[in-house]
């Protein structure tokens, strides 16, 4: 199959405009194009040259490569009654860029004809009737941004400032405001998220307290030595920001369940609680593993797992 790389962008102007005229089997009027894209037609693997002629079988316009003619209702051989010269991109072409990135690309004639269903998990696909960063759904699997765009992402520093942007648009996905208020759905959003992260094992969800919601354990490697880690979810999305009192509270309970670490997770934090823990201030002797994850941290840790959040913050 052909395929487009970043060589096919040494003069990207010609090079998209050739694409959004003849994506998938568009006809490319030799009469209508200029010099240069006349020039990349001839040079080109993804394009072939083809005739437009009208048959003298059925009188209807066909296409077909030069010396192929034929009626395309009866696949008889005929003489045709008028011929223009021309080319078309190749259907159905492939993008093949080597990128340092975790997305796949496509490009495709519009986005009507995007079948996300087939696409492999973050996958990026250009497309002419675009304008914008626009996600397939909530879950931010699929992106499809602009065919214009498509050159920038043969320059580093372009390609980057994109992927930033993709990033940022895809925190904003998800809406706290969709989860339930007495906090299960955010309780069971982060056991899930310790659970996938390679770090943690030995997980466990169990028990519970007035002001701390469900408990949750597991473990984690610290010098070659495993530690135990108390996790709490506290979702404060409509109530006070998580302060260092109620962190100094999490850790006194962790020393009462024998854990030497606690993974905190909530949407909100104070400024105080952040200057604290930046210090380093919030460690104690006997709990030497503190993380707190913040709503902030925690979109972008939802953002690698979209099944999560279609799960969770799809309506």
């Amino acid at each position: 199959m052909p395929q487009i790389t970043e060589q096919d962008f040494s003069d990207p102007s010609t090079t998209l405009s050739l694409l959004e005229k003849g994506l998938h089997g568009g006809f490319l009027s030799e009469d209508s194009l200029t010099e240069e894209e006349t020039e990349l037609c001839k040079q080109k693997e993804w394009i072939e040259r083809v005739n437009k002629y009208k048959c003298s079988s059925c009188g209807t316009w066909h296409k077909a490569p030069p010396g192929e003619e034929r009626c395309l209702r009866t696949q008889e051989p005929i003489e045709p009654r008028k011929i223009q010269l021309g080319f078309r991109v190749i259907a159905d072409e492939s993008l093949d860029f080597d990128l340092d990135i975790d997305y796949e690309l496509f490009v495709e004639e519009a986005s009507s004809a995007v079948d996300t269903a087939t696409l492999p998990y973050k996958s990026i696909v250009f497309l002419p009737d675009t304008n914008d960063i626009v996600f397939s759904d909530r879950a931010g699997s699929t992106v499809f941004l602009p065919l214009d765009v498509l050159a920038s992402f043969t320059d580093g520093k372009s390609r980057n400032e994109i992927l930033s942007e993709i990033t940022e648009k895809r925190k904003r996905l998800v809406d706290w405001e969709r989860l339930d208020d007495g906090g299960g759905d955010f309780e069971e959003i982060i056991f899930r998220l310790v659970s996938r992260d390679d770090n943690y094992f030995n997980e466990s969800w169990g028990g519970s307290g007035p002001d701390q919601g469900k408990d949750g354990f597991c473990s984690i490697n610290l010098g070659g030595r495993e530690t135990r880690v108390l996790v709490q979810a506290k979702f404060n999305n409509n109530g006070k920001a998580e302060n260092s009192d109620q962190v100094e509270k999490s850790c006194r309970k962790a020393e009462r369940h024998d854990c030497r670490g606690v993974i905190i997770g909530t949407v909100k934090t104070s400024g105080d609680l952040e200057s604290e823990f930046d210090s380093g201030a919030l460690h104690t002797r006997s709990v030497n593993y503190l993380r707190i994850w913040a709503g902030p941290e925690i979109k972008e840790k939802l953002s690698k797992h979209p099944d999560i959040v279609a799960e969770y913050f799809l309506e």
